[in-house]
């Protein structure tokens, strides 16, 4: 496959390529139809880029995909780890000679990353070529996967909880402050948010493959009509939605028009295929979508939407988790693979009304599978569950919200230094999840701290995140809000977003622990005043809600590492649960079940 590819180069007038699985809307999650990376490379992580030059291979990811990579890759590629290996564009200057040029998508290449790009090669000669085709999709042929555009539903405003409208209100109040007579949006769970439509275009996220332009005067929503369910379709013409083709060339008619009439704001670091004509535009506004913000921050409806799905998500889990239980148990029954409790865990979830589909595929690693951070069971090719440790990370799409939950569990009996680990992962969760914090005051990073101390106390870490944004109904991973333990300027916990809490530790070839719940941020008021003065020191200050309720296992928390604090925070995240779920509950031996799970701790 390589040297079919390299033998195309001379033609195209490249030395090398730079390949992704990016979509023209950079999206995260991308159809199968632009998995050309994965195709040539057999890496199937959702984070990575090749870059195959006339005789070598090169495939850059994140900690997430290390032990992933380096079993998918074959002998013919280099595996470059992100934060350890050299980047890609030093890799490029310091061993590609002057004058090398290297091709690039621009229909899947932003317009950021390809001025960044430039930017750094252009300082050592070697230039950036936009190819006017992919390559691969020559070399992939009949097998490519075709684009599967699926019917557009409505998200219903008693979900939603904000009109079309009034959304737009909003996004051009922005505009206005811009000095923007128009904006394209490309990011699709942007553009559902926005019109408050869902779709499954993309697997396991309920968006809709298209653009949108938005004027002071006009909206241009750019998909197929016929996709459009007719009760859709009525809402956005009421809100005075034009509907045109899902097609690139209609997209750069309606925008040559708009850069006559005024500035053209687009997101750079998402925008893409137009790159060719209009990059250099001097009415062209580069910056961050003001949407990504509005989205993140919940109203009332989508918090209460938010809280329900996690109700419904509860039920589904703790049913499977007694089922897998009494099925571990029973030694006659046949053993169970990874793939086949992926697949039950659909089943159960798929039980609960308004069920879309999986959030992202489901993570299920039996003992040393636990460590590698994203691993995926394969159907015919996992690993038969025993007597060992288990993660279990997944997630649910429903019409109200979207859960993402990790569950480490133990099928034997836990050795000393697995109990250790695990109860210092949890310790980490606990500080994190009953953090007060000043709302002028705290980046990020200091968070992800408040989860690693405990893991630090013993000489361990973890080299994933610490939590990520979330969708109602939407991306699993949403941004702004992160929690990590790199800076980042954009980044914003703000009251009304939700993120995960997920530290974690992973011993290679033995087992991975993680625990994982989804928390609200919330404004909470001081909780005492100041007697010698008259105002405290900082008005208001934030804190989380969890709404995850699954119970953690008895039996891998070693109980006297725990504070009395961290044995009342886990007593009361029970009462929470008894409370939520066992109402939603109605066979017997299932709420008999979850009393035991969480019987409270001596205080």
């Amino acid at each position: 496959m390589l040297q079919e590819l390299r033998s195309k180069f001379e033609e195209l007038g490249i030395s090398a390529i730079i390949v992704k699985n990016s979509d023209p809307h950079n999206s995260e999650y991308t159809p199968k139809h632009y998995h050309r990376r994965s195709f040539i490379s057999n890496f199937t992580g959702s984070n990575g880029t090749a870059l195959v030059t006339k005789d070598k291979a090169f495939l850059w990811t994140d900690s997430r995909y290390f032990l992933q990579a380096g079993m998918q890759l074959s002998s013919d590629w280099k595996l470059m780890k992100m934060g350890t290996d050299l980047s890609l564009t030093k890799w490029c200057a310091e061993n590609m000679q002057k004058e090398s040029v290297i091709g690039i998508d621009g229909v899947t290449t932003s317009i950021g990353e390809y001025n960044n790009l430039k930017e750094s090669l252009i300082q050592n000669e070697i230039t950036l070529k936009i190819l006017e085709s992919n390559p691969i999709d020559e070399l992939w042929g009949e097998k490519r996967p075709p684009l599967e555009l699926t019917p557009v539903f409505e998200h219903p405003l008693e979900i939603a909880g904000e009109t079309i409208d009034s959304k737009l209100i909003r996004i051009r109040e922005q505009m206005e402050k811009k000095q923007a007579e128009s904006f394209l949006i490309s990011n699709v769970s942007e553009i559902c948010w926005t019109l408050n439509v869902r779709g499954s275009d993309v697997k396991n996220n309920p968006v809709v493959i298209s653009y949108l332009l938005i004027t002071q005067h006009e909206v241009f929503f750019f998909v197929n009509k016929e996709r459009l369910k007719e009760s859709v379709l009525e809402k956005l013409e009421n809100s005075k939605i034009q509907i045109l083709p899902y097609d690139p060339k209609s997209v750069l008619e309606i925008l040559e028009q708009q850069f006559k009439l005024g500035k053209v704001w687009i997101d750079d670091s998402l925008s893409s295929f137009f790159i060719n004509k209009l990059n250099d535009d001097p009415n062209l506004i580069k910056g961050k979508s003001p949407i990504q913000e509005m989205k993140a921050i919940k109203n009332e409806k989508e918090i209460e939407g938010m809280k329900i799905a996690h109700r419904k998500d509860a039920v589904a889990l703790i049913k499977f988790l007694y089922w897998f239980n009494n099925k571990m148990k029973n030694s006659k029954e046949e053993k169970l693979t990874e793939y086949q409790i992926s697949e039950k865990l659909i089943q159960f979830r798929s039980q609960q009304e308004n069920y879309l589909s999986e959030s992202f595929d489901a993570i299920v690693g039996a003992g040393p599978n636990g460590a590698i951070i994203h691993y995926k069971p394969e159907e015919g090719e996992s690993k038969v569950i025993e007597n060992e440790m288990l993660l279990i990370d997944s997630g649910g799409q429903y019409l109200e919200g979207t859960t993402d939950i990790t569950r480490t569990i133990h099928l034997g009996t836990p050795t000393e230094y697995e109990k250790k680990c695990f109860t210092a992962v949890l310790q980490g969760h606990i500080a994190l999840a009953s953090a007060i914090f000043p709302s002028t005051r705290m980046d990020p990073m200091v968070l992800d701290f408040y989860a690693r101390q405990p893991l630090w106390n013993l000489g361990i870490d973890y080299k994933h995140g610490t939590g990520h944004g979330i969708g109602c109904c939407l991306c699993v991973h949403e941004y702004p809000p992160r929690i990590t333990s790199r800076h980042l300027s954009d980044n914003k916990i703000m009251p009304g977003m939700f993120v995960s809490n997920e530290p974690g530790f992973y011993a290679e070839g033995l087992f991975g622990i993680r625990i994982e719940n989804i928390i609200l941020c919330k404004t909470t008021l001081p909780t005492m005043e100041n007697k010698l003065h008259k105002e405290t020191y900082h008005k208001e200050y934030q804190t989380f809600e969890t709404v995850s309720l699954v119970p953690f296992q008895r039996d891998l928390i070693d109980e006297k590492m725990l504070t009395q604090y961290e044995k009342k925070w886990i007593n009361d995240y029970y009462q929470k649960i008894k409370k939520e779920i066992i109402p939603l509950l109605k066979e017997k031996e299932i709420i008999q079940y979850l009393e035991k799970e969480t019987e409270f701790f001596e205080l």
